[in-house]
């Protein structure tokens, strides 16, 4: 090009800030939405303990026995593991309940505790309410005193928040879409404007490089510009829930380092998305106007 690439999309300042800006909503929403979505893992970790179902096993069963419930139910679809809970480490929990004085008033030894089995299903994957049932019916089983399992609908929860999870995910994508979509639309506006020059410098040897170049350029620009308000916005604000979150007695996820990490990632996903819609829009378009030079683009060509 016989000018900057930047100079058109100066003459459309307005929608190139509205682009800039939507885009770098749309790329806030995503990083947002994933660092709460990991808090809210991070913290349903401990809300899971209270609807774990725990299998009782008859402490007459051997470790054979024992052992080869656990591979059964580890087998089941939706289950992530199966702790051992032993009669020992239960007197342990049970003497920190009641008091060792209670413990040795009653006389209660290792012995007549049974093995529990935890069952620990898959976190935010649909099944948990099956693994539950599952886990209830083996109380039929003579080797098996108990299970220990939550109501059906202490689970519906689960379902409830991972739905909303989903949705969100769902209306990000689609706004991040919606402004890439924008953004196609503003480089060909541009290519538009110079599709004369564009022309013309075709018809003069210009090779399809240098002619998608511009239009490469354009993309970079605007979505790393995109990226790197994003990035900006996102630095305090992760700081802010970080901080919010070792307040409220969680664990910090992402320090200072990590929130700066993740805002330099932002701005380059910025510029790769920019740079990825711009490739799809290289080609300049063609008007009617064109083509009564198509002859001499066709002469020139055999000439070479």
């Amino acid at each position: 090009m016989l000018r900057s690439p930047l100079v058109v999309v100066s003459e459309f300042r307005l929608s190139a800030v509205g682009v800039i800006l939507a885009m770098a909503a749309a790329l806030w929403l995503l990083a947002a939405m994933s660092v709460s979505v990991m808090q809210v893992q991070t913290a349903s970790q401990g809300w899971w303990e209270r609807f774990v179902p725990v299998v009782y096993v008859d402490g007459a069963a051997d470790s054979a026995q024992v052992q080869g419930l656990r591979d059964e139910i580890e087998e089941w679809p939706g289950v992530a593991e199966v702790e051992v809970d032993t009669p020992e480490a239960m007197l342990l929990r049970l003497g920190e309940y009641l008091g060792e004085e209670e413990i040795r008033a009653t006389e209660v030894e290792a012995s007549m505790m049974p093995t529990g089995l935890i069952v620990r299903p898959q976190i935010w994957r649909p099944g948990e309410t099956d693994v539950v049932a599952r886990a209830e019916a083996l109380e039929v089983r003579h080797d098996v005193l108990a299970v220990d399992a939550p109501e059906p609908g202490a689970l519906s929860w689960i379902g409830d928040l991972r739905m909303v999870a989903y949705g969100m995910g769902g209306i990000v994508f689609l706004g991040l879409f919606g402004t890439l979509l924008g953004l196609a639309g503003f480089l060909r506006r541009c290519q538009q404007r110079e599709h004369q020059m564009s022309h013309l410098l075709e018809v003069f040897g210009a090779s399809p490089s240098a002619l998608m170049r511009p239009t490469l350029w354009r993309g970079l620009v605007l979505g790393g510009s995109a990226g790197a308000v994003a990035g900006i916005a996102f630095l305090p604000w992760s700081l802010a829930v970080d901080k919010l979150a070792v307040q409220m007695g969680g664990a910090g996820m992402m320090p200072a380092l990590y929130s700066a990490a993740a805002a330099a990632v932002i701005a380059l996903l910025g510029a790769v998305l920019g740079t990825v819609v711009a490739f799809l829009c290289r080609r300049p378009g063609r008007s009617e106007s064109e083509t009564a030079s198509e002859g001499l683009l066709l002469w020139r060509r055999e000439e070479t």
